[in-house]
């Protein structure tokens, strides 16, 4: 979502759609199959022209918002699945980052690894690893690139804050966690769903120098 558009994956399908708030028109941007469905969501660059997603938590795509023109940008083992999820575009729109596993590292390094794949080049550049070998279902980025909120865990699902600057990740909020919304633009708080008994409602994490305020 970006404020004009909307991408979705239609209900009983595999597909990535889109829908243009002002209008109401939709299209689908890519045909997804079982093996390679649109997992996590898709990301509008700044300028509104390109989308990225990822395939069957194995590859990422990039596209024109219209379908045409799509491309595979990164893979990180060909033909082998590695939990890719697309989490958003760097703030001028060159680089897409990436977060999947990394299956030669240790324990001690962590398995998950966050890349900036360049849009032109395919190029990657290591930009933070998580040491925490829980795998994160959804995921937001703040605007500027420092911060992730990764939603985390079965039951129950809790959200974690990831400092990039910093490497360090602290659990934000614990209970009756539904989905990450987004961050506000000037990224001083994320907005976030909690379950509660008869509906859901909206909550903010305020954040300030590197963690939870």
């Amino acid at each position: 979502f970006d404020g004009r558009l909307l991408a979705y994956r239609p209900h009983g399908t595999y597909d990535l759609a889109v829908c243009a708030l002002a209008t109401g028109k939709t299209w689908t941007v890519a045909k997804g199959t079982k093996e390679l469905s649109v997992d996590s969501g898709a990301h509008f660059s700044p300028d509104g022209q390109s989308i990225a997603y990822d395939l069957g938590e194995a590859m990422v795509m990039v596209s024109n918002v219209d379908g045409t023109g799509a491309r595979k940008l990164f893979e990180a083992v060909e033909g082998k699945r590695t939990w890719i999820t697309t989490l958003g575009w760097s703030v001028e729109g060159a680089k897409v980052l990436v977060n999947y596993w990394d299956h030669t590292a240790t324990p001690q390094t962590g398995g998950r690894l966050l890349v900036a794949v360049d849009i032109e080049t395919g190029a990657t550049s290591d930009y933070a690893r998580l040491i925490n070998h829980e795998r994160p279902d959804w995921a937001s980025v703040s605007w500027n690139r420092r911060y992730i909120a990764r939603r985390k865990g079965t039951y129950p699902k809790r959200i974690f804050l990831f400092d990039t600057r910093s490497g360090t990740e602290e659990v934000v909020a614990e209970r009756d966690v539904d989905r990450i919304i987004g961050w506000v633009p000037d990224d001083s708080r994320f907005i976030f769903s909690k379950h509660r008994a008869g509906g859901v409602d909206l909550w903010a994490v305020v954040v300030k120098d590197g963690g939870r305020s």
